[in-house]
């Protein structure tokens, strides 16, 4: 919903950009309306005022781009009006309900609050409801408060890696991804299981979290990409990806580094600004 609101805040924003461009023109535009007959299989072209009509010669091709462009804008503002009047009732509407419906009150509910009781009652009933639509601060909690088991990993290990969320991954690269995750605000679960056919359960690198679009990504870090035996199973586990509708881009990343080519830093940030944070 916030996505849809934004684009009509958008598209409101631009049709009023429009209509005062079109009616700054129209203010100055030549008086007349273009008039169009044929003649001898060619085209020719006439200008109708109050005191007749009046042929446009080859001379005044401006005086006919202006005609033209009168009658295009005088069309436009008819729909363009008649659009950004729709679009502002529904932004009015949508933010005249949406406390109501967050708290999950009906409108008979809300007409009934009044006076001193209003913020008690509202209080009260907000502990026996279940809304249809939670806050962005809301969904977030309840999405990183999911408990689940990940893979075990040793601790005690000298190459267990620290993030700065401190969470303990499998490689730098990792650490580099989950750094950029955090410092960049994105939320992100780390080897969250993840059920596909035929294969069961794998442990994606990381399950993230778009916030704005309330959509999850899975993804997946190749790191060795040089070595034949890795290359050959991280091909087959893309297919797996894609087998169960995960797509690159849609709703998957994969990131790849080999020994000569590291992971590239700015890639990252590139790649959760695209699909996180947009």
């Amino acid at each position: 919903m916030k996505r849809l609101i934004e684009e009509l805040e958008n598209r409101k924003m631009e049709l009023e950009n429009h209509i005062y461009e079109a009616e700054k023109y129209l203010a100055d535009a030549p008086e007349g309306v273009l008039i169009l007959s044929r003649s001898n299989r060619t085209d020719q072209y006439y200008r109708l005022t109050k005191s007749g009509k009046k042929y446009i010669s080859k001379k005044e091709q401006q005086l006919l781009h202006d005609l033209a462009q009168k009658e295009y804008f005088q069309e436009y503002l008819k729909t363009a009006k008649k659009e950004l009047v729709q679009i502002e009732e529904l932004l009015q509407n949508y933010t005249a309900m949406q406390v109501n419906i967050k708290n999950g009150l009906t409108e008979k509910d809300s007409r009934m609050l009044g006076g001193g009781k209003k913020n008690r009652r509202r209080a009260v009933i907000q502990k026996y409801i279940a809304p249809f639509e939670i806050s962005d601060e809301e969904y977030l909690r309840s999405w990183t408060e999911v408990q689940y088991q990940k893979k075990e990993i040793d601790v005690a290990s000298e190459d267990a890696i620290i993030t700065e969320k401190e969470e303990i991954v499998r490689s730098k690269s990792e650490k580099i991804i989950a750094d950029k995750l955090f410092s960049m605000n994105v939320a992100y679960h780390y080897e969250k299981p993840l059920f596909l056919e035929p294969v069961g359960y794998i442990y994606p690198d990381f399950t993230v979290l778009n916030l704005a679009e309330r959509k999850e990504y899975y993804w997946e870090h190749f790191g060795m990409m040089d070595q034949p035996e890795y290359c050959v199973s991280a091909i087959r586990k893309m297919e797996t990806y894609i087998r169960n509708n995960y797509y690159p881009g849609r709703n998957v990343i994969f990131t790849f580094e080999t020994r000569e080519h590291p992971l590239n830093v700015r890639s990252v940030e590139k790649q959760i600004r695209k699909y996180l944070l947009s």
